[in-house]
């Protein structure tokens, strides 16, 4: 599957190429977050991811097709993670 192609629908408002990024790496980015937040913030990891996604959706139109999405998307999941660990500490 091919993500970049994907991700230039998304800045483009494609729902549909959304729907399918999200689900190709929702767990990825669900277990990342785990990692990042500790095993018994598992709801947390949940809600880090929903953020991450609305980010991404909002920054596609940003998105620089240089690199890979997954760097892309796990940059914003590694940034959401700390962002709530700085708020919640």
């Amino acid at each position: 599957m091919d993500l970049s192609s994907h991700m230039c629908k998304i800045a483009e408002g494609d729902k549909k190429s959304f729907r399918i990024m999200a689900k190709a790496m929702g767990c990825k980015m669900h277990s990342t977050a785990l990692k990042l937040l500790g095993s018994s913030h598992f709801d947390d990891a949940d809600d880090v991811v929903q953020i991450s996604l609305i980010k991404v959706w909002q920054s596609a139109p940003r998105w620089v097709n240089k690199g890979s999405v997954e760097g892309y998307v796990y940059r914003i999941v590694f940034s959401t993670c700390m962002d709530f660990i700085r708020r919640y500490k």
